[in-house]
């Protein structure tokens, strides 16, 4: 049986949590190179299935 956790202890421990990773999307800004618009790409996507 697992031990029961009161909720202040909860709120103490998830308090003190720290990110572990952090993602950096900024590398990734103007990788790819698209050669339509991307609203006539999604809607060019969508219509396979019609």
């Amino acid at each position: 049986m697992p031990a029961v956790l009161e909720k202040p202890k909860i709120n103490n421990m998830l308090a003190n949590l720290k990110s572990k990773k952090h993602f950096d999307s900024d590398r990734f800004a103007g990788a790819i190179v698209w050669n339509e618009e991307p609203v006539a790409y999604q809607k060019r996507l969508r219509n396979e299935w019609e």
